[in-house]
């Protein structure tokens, strides 16, 4: 029956190639969002078989202005050591931290994404490498020699897959360092990093300074539940140790909690929803390229009529008609899963292209077994969704009807057949329309987003980043100097205007510290301002003027902040409107930030000597943040993003300014050299690459459903042709031909915009959370959308009512 089924199905081959086209559309499209849902939700690390019990940790305290606020800390060195002997939930813990790694050799200074670890870290996660072996514990000795393990990757890029590479040592931040090992293939742990230095205290050359003392919570950590330990009986215990350690060190642990979390939950917080939203778009255009097949099975077995009237009438029973019938929708399922797992390669492709940023490394879209089987389960489910209704249909023919050779009314099977094609076509519409709407809303809600005023002139202006890590500079002066320095050198090139530097520019994310404003410094008593929250940036003389952001009251930094007694600082008008105060007014008050303003301390804090507009640090937020600007050579750092303004195209300038940059300091890469414009798209990326994801899938949705219309109109067309060649022979003109058939479509079109704009209505609150700038129920998307649609809708209507008016009259009543 199967070798007949593929036999019927290859008799067909206009169908079955349009069948297969619009099954590999659906399936191809919600395979493709599956991928993603599979990265985040299920697939397991490259390389560690650990994955489902990895956990992320972290220290907490409670906010000082809100107690009910809890703030993650990071994680201390010295306290990760006494939770791993105390805790009984967890196998093991590690701390980690990012850094940058300047890499000096024969092809001059390049700088990677390097990871500073505890030495067991690999090991605690099942990673061994593919050359070598991993860090050790002796590797944490003061005389030990500098080890590091490098990726997969620039094994690959760089060193052309070298069996030797393991004899050699590379100079990282201007240290000697010998190759130990190269990680498997793929692995970027925690996320794009390419080189592992051992985490260790007694040595200078990858540590920060005095990160072994208590206090000192600079580190990320990762643990490991114990096996069959639930997240809340680890969540009890830890409790439980902190409680301990407050008590044992009441002078830095007082007041500091843990908390963890599943490895997976924290990594795609950000992406979770959408991801699920798109999910359920790919499934909304799966359902509706089934329905057009529904639709074009419903027309070919009017088409069959005849052929199973008479195979019933020889003996067939039911049961082997709808065997025979599900098994051929079976094969062209299968068929469809084929061609959707083409398209779904492609969609991957293309949705990987369309990351603006780099992402980490375990955010893999190519398909594995649970892709390939999703896709193998759509291609099953299709044919049952698609072939179930008309196989129970056609395998009940109406035998007398069917062997009338002229019977067109036993073809069609009677008004039964017509409600079903045409509920399924308003289905059809309805669904287009709610997916979009929804893509209307984000899209208009990405717009919005990316018209806000940033307070700052973006346009030429490039930017790049530059520093020294850990070891790397002379002394604690250098990289001051060499901040200080470069702005001059760059403004002396004729193409540009201006040039600054900062710590972290607009759209970089960075934690947010409390201050407190007092108008006398020397009165610990005198009424202060509390500030819960505050953004704090190092700048150069010279950032504001060339990111054009006006100079509201008081002055800039001066060239050499050196020069001056008391520490200084320059605040925003956002800080001024927090705080209640004139700009103006706030000239000559002092700041206190930080722990010293939850502190209380009365001693000298910063004093105010000028005001800046404020701007959005993140486009994302509807209000500005209070910023505080410190001069750079005041308080030192040693990673900082210059920007350039310039009179010409910024992306032009990008390999001279390298070239200055080393020609200040010759060990000086410059990285993420990106015009501020584009920091800009890259910072709002996820609304960016999700408003562009749901439009082109409302796209398909609305061809599908534009073409499941054009389909059954002229399915309508064909079995009315003895109908309308009377009325033409008899005088009726081709424009009321046309009018008929058109009004015919329209009540189809408006009862399913009908129901999808309620349905839209309803479902628009799901994207409440993701909106910008517009409510989920914006008028001008809830009023365009359903005319566009509308109006593709009716097309399609009116293409298929031309063949109406060249049907021949003659012909049409002739008897067959």
């Amino acid at each position: 029956m199967l070798r007949r089924a593929f036999r019927k199905v290859l008799q067909q081959p206009f169908f079955t190639l349009l069948t297969v086209a619009t099954l590999g559309i659906g399936i191809g499209a919600v395979a493709t969002c599956f991928s993603s849902v599979n990265t985040l939700l299920f697939r397991p690390l490259p390389a560690s078989p650990m994955s489902d019990r990895l956990v992320w940790l972290s220290q907490t305290s409670a906010s000082p202005f809100d107690a009910d606020v809890q703030r993650n800390l990071g994680f201390n060195y010295v306290d990760q050591h006494e939770v791993a002997q105390r805790a009984q939930t967890l196998s093991d813990i590690w701390v980690f931290t990012s850094l940058t790694v300047i890499v000096d050799d024969e092809q001059g200074p390049w700088r990677v994404l390097g990871t500073s670890i505890s030495v067991h870290g690999f090991d605690a996660l099942g990673v061994h490498p593919q050359l070598g072996r991993n860090l050790r514990a002796s590797d944490m000795a003061a005389d030990a020699p500098p080890v590091a393990l490098i990726s997969d990757e620039i094994w690959t890029s760089r060193f052309d897959r070298d069996p030797e590479i393991l004899e050699r040592s590379l100079e990282l931040n201007g240290t000697l360092t010998r190759i130990v090992g190269v990680a498997p293939p793929q692995w970027r742990y925690p996320e794009s990093s390419d080189v592992w230095l051992p985490l260790s205290p007694e040595r200078d050359d990858t540590a920060l300074s005095g990160f072994d003392q208590r206090g000192y919570f600079a580190f990320d950590a990762h643990g490991l539940l114990a096996p069959g330990v639930t997240m809340a009986e680890a969540l009890t215990e830890l409790s439980a140790i902190a409680s301990d350690l407050a008590a044992e060190y009441p002078k830095t642990n007082d007041g500091v909690g843990l908390s963890v979390m599943s490895w997976r939950t924290e990594a795609t917080r950000d992406a979770r929803y959408f991801t699920l939203l798109l999910f359920a778009a790919g499934l909304v255009i799966f359902f509706i390229a089934c329905a057009n097949i529904a639709n074009l099975q419903l027309a070919r077995g009017s088409d069959r009529g005849p052929e199973l009237a008479v195979r019933v009438a020889l003996g067939a029973t039911r049961w082997s008609l709808l065997r025979q019938l599900l098994l051929e929708n079976m094969v062209l399922g299968m068929l469809g899963a084929i061609a959707g797992m083409v398209v779904g390669l492609w969609g991957v492709d293309w949705v990987r292209t369309s990351l603006e940023t780099e992402h980490p490394f375990w955010l893999r879209f190519d398909p594995d077994w649970r892709v390939l089987t999703f896709t193998a389960g759509c291609g099953l489910v299709a044919s049952f969704v698609f072939g179930l209704v008309p196989a129970l249909r056609d395998s009940k023919p109406d035998v007398a009807a069917g062997l009338k050779e002229s019977s067109r009314a036993g073809l069609d099977q009677g008004p039964f057949g017509q409600r079903l094609r045409n509920g399924i076509v308003i289905i059809e519409i309805a669904l287009a329309l709610v997916l979009l709407v929804g893509a209307g809303l984000l899209t208009r809600s990405f717009f919005k987003l990316i018209d806000v005023d940033p307070g700052y002139d973006a346009k030429q202006v490039l930017t790049f980043r530059a520093g020294f890590p850990k070891g790397y500079a002379a002394d604690g002066n250098e990289a001051a100097h060499f901040f200080e320095e470069l702005p001059r050198r760059l403004e002396r090139l004729p193409e540009v205007e201006h040039a600054g530097a900062i710590s972290h520019i607009p759209g970089t994310p960075i934690s947010t510290v409390s201050a407190e404003l007092r108008a006398d410094p020397a009165d610990a008593n005198a009424t202060a301002v509390k500030l819960e929250r505050t953004l704090s940036r190092f700048t150069t003389a010279g950032y504001f003027e060339t990111m054009r952001i006006p100079l509201v009251a008081g002055r800039d930094f001066a060239e050499n902040q050196m020069g001056e007694n008391d520490p200084v600082v320059i605040v925003d008008t956002a800080f001024a409107a927090a705080v209640g105060v004139a700009p103006a007014d706030l000239l000559g008050r002092h700041v206190y930030a930080g722990k010293m303003a939850e502190a209380g301390l009365a001693m000298d804090g910063m004093k105010i000597i000028g005001v800046v507009g404020s701007i959005q640090h993140f486009l994302q937020q509807t209000d500005s943040i209070p910023t505080l600007y410190l001069p750079h050579l005041q308080e030192g750092a040693n990673f900082m993003t210059v920007t350039v303004r310039t009179t010409g195209d910024p992306k032009q300038l990008a390999d001279v300014i390298g070239n200055e940059v080393l020609a200040v300091h010759r060990g000086m890469p410059i990285y993420d050299v990106f015009t501020m414009e584009q920091v800009l798209l890259r910072s709002v990326w996820q609304p960016y690459f999700f408003s562009r994801l749901f439009l082109s899938a409302g796209i398909i949705a609305v061809l599908l459903a534009c073409v499941g219309i054009y389909g059954v109109m002229t399915f309508n067309v064909s079995m009315r042709r003895h109908e309308i060649g009377l009325r033409m022979a008899l005088g009726a003109p081709a424009s009321e031909v046309v009018g008929d058939v058109v009004r015919r479509g329209l009540y189809l079109v408006v009862v399913g915009l009908g129901a999808g704009t309620i349905a839209s209505v309803l479902l628009a609150n799901l994207l409440s959370g993701t909106l910008h700038g517009i409510t989920p129920h914006d008028l001008p998307t809830f009023l365009l959308v359903p005319v566009v649609l509308a109006a593709v809708a009716l097309g399609a209507c009116f293409l298929s009512s031309r063949r109406a008016t060249h049907i021949d009259p003659m012909a049409a009543m002739r008897v067959e």
